[in-house]
C-alpha cells in the first residue's frame, strides 16, 4: 500500500546534509621583551638566540584559545638553563586569544637586566 511505502522511504536512513566549512584560527602576535641576567659564564650575545627560540617554542606550542600567563615565558626561559634571572618587561598582562584564536610569537626581543639601583 501506499502508506507503506512511504513509512519503509521514511525509515531508510540517510546520509545528513551538512556543511562543514573549516578556515585557519586568528591569530594574535605578541611582542615578547625579556630582560635577562646571563648564567655565570655566559654573555647575553650568545644567550639571545636560543632564548628567543625558546620564547618562539612556547608561543607555536600554544592551543587554539589557550592563555599565556607571563610565568610560562619566565619559565620558558629559565628552563635553558641560560639565564641567571628573568623579568618581562612586555607583555604587561597575560595575553589571550579571540574567541577560537591562537597566539603566536611577534618580535622577540632579550635585552641585559639592569641591576635594581640600591
Amino acid at each position: 500500500s501506499l502508506c507503506q511505502q512511504v513509512a519503509e522511504a521514511l525509515a531508510t536512513p540517510r546520509q545528513l546534509c551538512l556543511t562543514v566549512s573549516a578556515a585557519p584560527a586568528p591569530v594574535k602576535a605578541v611582542a615578547v621583551e625579556a630582560a635577562v641576567a646571563p648564567a655565570p659564564g655566559r654573555t647575553l650575545e650568545e644567550l639571545q638566540e636560543p632564548l628567543a627560540a625558546a620564547v618562539e617554542g612556547l608561543l607555536a606550542g600554544l592551543a587554539i584559545g589557550e592563555p599565556l600567563a607571563l610565568s610560562r615565558l619566565v619559565q620558558a626561559v629559565m628552563a635553558t638553563g641560560l639565564a641567571a634571572d628573568c623579568r618581562i618587561a612586555q607583555p604587561a598582562a597575560a595575553q589571550a586569544p579571540a574567541a577560537h584564536g591562537v597566539l603566536r610569537a611577534g618580535t622577540v626581543t632579550i635585552t641585559q637586566l639592569e641591576e635594581d639601583a640600591p
